[in-house]
C-alpha cells in the first residue's frame, strides 16, 4: 500500500496528481516483483493500493481495517510500518505516523527501521 501524503490533493494540478500515482503505481509494482522473485516458494498474496490523503495513519488505518479502497477489497492481516525512529523536536515538529497507527489499529503491527547506508556498509566489511 502506498499512501500519498499531499498538502491539498483537491488542488492539485491534475499532471502533479497523475505523476505522484505513476510514480507510486510504478513503486508498489517493482517492490511486489521484488518481493515475489525472492519468495518464489512462499505462498504469498501481495496487493497493493494508492491512497492520496493528507492524514496518512488514518489513512493506513482505514484501508487496512476496511478494505475499502483496496484492489482486493477485504480486510488486510497486518500492517507493517517503517519508521524513522525521529525524536525530540523532529519529532514533535513532523508527528509519528507509526505512533498513531499503533494507537488506532486493531491489526497486528510489524513495525522496522530502514537500514541507512552507513550501517548496511559497516556490516559489509
Amino acid at each position: 500500500m502506498c499512501v500519498l501524503s499531499l498538502s491539498e490533493p483537491e488542488v492539485l494540478a491534475f499532471t502533479e496528481r497523475n505523476h505522484a500515482v505513476h510514480e507510486a503505481q510504478a513503486y508498489l509494482t517493482t517492490l511486489k516483483e521484488r518481493l515475489l522473485q525472492e519468495e518464489k516458494n512462499a505462498t504469498l498474496s501481495i496487493h497493493g493500493s494508492i491512497i492520496i490523503n493528507t492524514d496518512i495513519a488514518h489513512a493506513l488505518v482505514e484501508l487496512a481495517e476496511s478494505g475499502k479502497g483496496s484492489e482486493n477489497a477485504s480486510r488486510y492481516d497486518l500492517i507493517a510500518l517503517s519508521t524513522h525512529g525521529r525524536t525530540g523536536l523532529m519529532r514533535w515538529v513532523m508527528g509519528s505516523v507509526t505512533e498513531r497507527v499503533l494507537s488506532t489499529t486493531s491489526l497486528p503491527l510489524f513495525i522496522t527501521r530502514p537500514v541507512h547506508q552507513h550501517e548496511s556498509q559497516n556490516e559489509e566489511t
